[in-house]
């Protein structure tokens, strides 16, 4: 997927302006809202509603490694605050919650409102408003006077304070504090007892990329007084978003995003006593950013979090479509399931290629994920999932109550919703039993996960070469390949172009079409899962592996291109054939370790992207060759298993014959002669610059007045349809339509851009669609229609490259267009060469 260059508020709120007008002009819709225990505001009980057979199933598939009567309690919803915030500060002085300031979307600004939750009674009330109201700022309770301590922060403005404001408790008032050494927002915090001092780690000190500081500041409520750190012990890892808390007077950081905008998964451990700081044992993969951390037990409970806004590594949800107010239509990503080609707000789908699934709208990716670092034994073990996915909220444990609240914060919008956990330290997770692989395997697996269907990059290279693999080392078989998909990720037919690129066949299956499919009469099958969701294919393929597995044993080729899309590593996850799982794992620079392996020949590594992979797999056979990892984790992203078939030379087909039908079938007339031109945006051309055969083929498409067939110049591609038809008949029996096309685009979504060829009638009904894509093959392939439907008939065969007017072009190459029928072919004889006269003389003329 596309790499994305743009000004970041590093304080993670808002991505650059346009994100900001994105933002309030497009009504995001909330994908993980769980259905919530309903309770009534006032005296509250044990008594919660059960979890439905869903969510029970649910919680079992999340954390399966727990034994029964473990950390049974799970999360359950309270009251929900007075008004939906984002960002919000909090703090728990044991008694009561507090939520301080925030952003809100009611508003589109920050609030001054300070609201206090009474575990008690499960409500809510209005405390004195902050001075200045902020998102991104930190408190922390300090119990020896008594009051909450805020700091830092930031506007809707991208203006970063340096405000220290101090809320007492008692008298339910604000003064002002001494100012931090800086500005700063979203920093990590924490009171440590033995040195009485607060301190401020890390963080943003502008709204930007590249701000991250490895700031340790000291301050002390009682002296009012800063120290700056820093110069003796700077933090390691600079970033912003973490989550934090301390535990036997040593802080603990874990988690947030760097100035790569990556999520990190990094714990470290501050003793103020040295000082220093300690790497400790890596958080879980998963969406570390703006997380909420909580300390109960002597331990971290780290929950939530995510990218809430558009930024490289996202993936998407399910939703329906958002209204926009700046299109006045639906912003829309691209489906290749929508023939019409009539596609909406081409710049927001544009802008979703960084991450974004067809037909989903603009949607964050957060998590309800709960995780629990224990110090005593350097281990994060799986707690209970949240009811709701949030990442920006405030958290903390209240002891009084002993329970864990997290309140608001983002997940589509700001929210009001608030929960809590009766806190408990799970078990670790056993390792895993792999299952090993038969020894009479005899044929291939292939498990790549990395994302050659994916626009803009498509790894052409890469898809290609697996198919050369692939088929040098299958078997025999009455036909070629078979690809089980449910669509073309992005309309981009990259995996079946990279067969009729290698001068191959194949033939397109659904998923439902796997139970009790004869896999051997197919040399390769492909299972093509790329921008899917397990849903629309995970019980047909499981339902299937045995027979997978059995004609891979006996000599067959699978190929599983399994590039998923999901958010939750935990549940977004399938099994593969003879052992192992393959979970969502976005990586953007996956090395390549075998570079030998012909699957990655001419690759350049590492393989980048965002993201270059969508899953890694894990708990493979040992026996399985591993070609390409993951960066973040070096779990596997390419992989073979089995030694496949020596690589032999397939037997050519009989040749067939052009009976003449098509006129001027390669244009080598130099022009449209017999052809007949009805789509004039851009009109078609004869050119010598890209013929299969001969010295001219027909272009479509693209701008041929500067020969710009591909590539990106914004406001020069044309907008509408480029076409060309010829009417041939009457149509004889076993005959064969046959053409050569080349193709390529710099366009994301079939939604906007196409290329078509079309079996019609003679008034220009289609009679079969021969084609309708989105492909940047950029070499020869070779079409054949089956003519036998229109046997005496007369009919037409018509190209047409539609472009949308964005900047993007769209191109096709067509050349030799031909009927033929079976061979053997009777030889055009040579016409014999006339004799070369001989010039007779011409006498002189006498002179004048």
């Amino acid at each position: 997927m596309k790499k994305q260059n743009n000004s970041t508020i590093k304080a993670h709120f808002l991505r650059s302006a346009f994100y900001v007008l994105l933002i309030t002009t497009v009504c995001i819709i909330p994908f993980a809202l769980a259905q919530r225990n309903q309770r009534s505001i006032g005296k509250r009980t044990l008594n919660v509603a059960r979890p439905s057979l869903k969510q029970q199933t649910q919680a079992v598939k999340k954390s399966p490694v727990l034994p029964q009567g473990t950390c049974p309690t799970p999360w359950s919803s309270v009251a929900d605050m007075p008004l939906d915030l984002t960002y919000n500060a909090s703090a728990s002085d044991g008694t009561f919650f507090y939520s301080i300031s925030g952003f809100t979307f009611s508003t589109f600004n920050t609030v001054t409102s300070v609201y206090r939750y009474n575990p008690g009674t499960n409500s809510w009330d209005t405390r004195a408003d902050i001075p200045l109201g902020a998102l991104g700022h930190v408190a922390v309770y300090y119990p020896t006077t008594n009051k909450i301590y805020v700091f830092g922060g930031q506007d809707v403005n991208n203006v970063l304070f340096n405000n220290t404001q101090i809320y007492d408790i008692a008298t339910d008032s604000w003064t002002a504090g001494a100012a931090m050494p800086d500005v700063g927002a979203f920093m990590a915090t924490g009171y440590v007892p033995s040195t009485g001092k607060i301190y401020i780690i890390s963080g943003y000190n502008t709204a930007f990329l590249g701000s991250e500081q490895p700031r340790t500041w000291a301050y002390d409520p009682v002296a009012d007084s800063w120290t700056d750190l820093t110069a003796t012990v700077p933090f390691p890892h600079p970033a912003g978003g973490m989550s934090y808390g301390v535990i036997n007077n040593k802080v603990y950081i874990a988690g947030g995003r760097d100035s790569t905008f990556n999520t990190i998964q990094l714990t470290w451990e501050f003793d103020p006593a040295v000082p220093a700081y300690t790497a400790k044992a890596n958080m879980p993969l998963h969406q570390t950013n703006q997380a909420t951390g909580a300390v109960a037990l002597n331990a971290l409970f780290v929950f939530g979090g995510g990218n809430p806004f558009l930024a490289p590594g996202n993936s998407a949800v399910k939703a329906p479509s958002v209204p926009s107010k700046a299109s006045s239509g639906t912003i829309r990503v691209p489906s290749d399931r929508n023939k019409t080609g009539v596609g909406s707000n081409k710049v927001a789908a544009e802008l979703t290629s960084s991450g974004f699934s067809k037909d989903r709208p603009l949607i964050p990716l957060t998590t309800s994920h709960t995780f629990v670092y224990n110090p005593a034994a350097d281990q994060w073990t799986t707690s209970a999932n949240m009811i709701n996915a949030r990442s920006g909220f405030g958290g903390a444990f209240i002891s009084g109550s002993n329970e864990i609240m997290a309140a608001g914060g983002y997940n589509g919008s700001s929210i009001a919703s608030a929960e809590v956990l009766t806190p408990c330290i799970p078990l670790p997770t056993p390792t895993p039993t792999c299952t090993p692989p038969p020894p009479t395997l005899s044929g291939l697996v292939v498990g790549d996960g990395l994302t050659v269907g994916f626009a803009p990059n498509r790894y052409q290279q890469i898809a290609s070469n697996i198919v050369n693999y692939t088929f040098c080392k299958s078997v025999s078989a009455t036909n070629e390949f078979a690809i089980f998909q449910t669509h073309n990720p992005w309309g981009a037919t990259v995996v079946a172009d990279a067969i009729a690129c290698g001068g191959h066949h194949s033939d397109l299956f659904t998923p439902d079409q796997l139970a009790g499919f004869d896999f051997s009469q197919y040399r390769v099958v492909i299972l093509n899962w790329d921008d899917t969701f397990l849903d629309e294919f995970a019980t047909q393929y499981e339902a299937a592996l045995p027979a997978l597995e059995a004609y891979a044993a006996a000599g067959g080729v699978v190929w599983v291109q399994g590039a998923i899309q999901g958010s939750d590593p935990d549940e977004d996850c399938y099994p593969l054939p003879f052992g192992g799982q393959s979970c969502i794992d976005f990586g953007e620079s996956d090395p390549i370790v075998d570079p030998s392996n012909p699957m990655v020949e001419g690759v350049p590594s590492p393989i980048v992207g965002n993201a270059a992979s969508h899953v890694a797999d894990t708990c493979l056979p040992a026996e399985a060759h591993v070609v390409v990892v993951n960066g973040n984790d070096n779990n596997t992203v390419l992989y073979e298993l089995g030694p496949g078939a020596p690589c032999t030379t397939p037997t050519p087909p009989p040749p067939r014959c052009s009976t003449g039908l098509i006129h001027n079938s390669g244009f080598e007339t130099g022009n449209f002669a017999d052809w007949t031109i009805d789509g004039t945006i851009p009109s078609p051309e004869v050119l010598n610059v890209l013929p299969y055969s001969g010295r001219f083929s027909a272009l479509l498409g693209g701008d041929p007045s500067l020969l710009q067939f591909c590539g990106f110049v914004f406001g020069a591609e044309p907008l509408g349809d480029s076409s060309f038809y010829q009417e041939f008949g009457s149509v004889p029996a076993n005959a064969q339509l046959s053409f050569w096309h080349w193709d390529c685009t710099t366009d994301v979504s079939i939604d906007f851009d196409w290329s078509d060829a079309y079996i019609t009638d003679t008034d220009g009904n289609i009679l079969q669609t021969i084609y309708h894509q989105l492909s940047n093959a950029e070499c020869w392939i070779h079409e054949t229609v089956d003519l036998s439907p229109w046997v005496g008939q007369t009919i037409r065969v018509k190209f047409l490259v539609h472009q949308d007017g964005f900047g993007d072009f769209t191109s096709m190459f067509v050349d030799d267009v031909q009927v033929t029928l079976p061979g053997p072919c009777v030889a055009t004889p040579t016409p014999t060469p006339r004799a070369t006269p001989t010039p007779r003389g011409r006498p002189t003329p006498p002179p004048r």
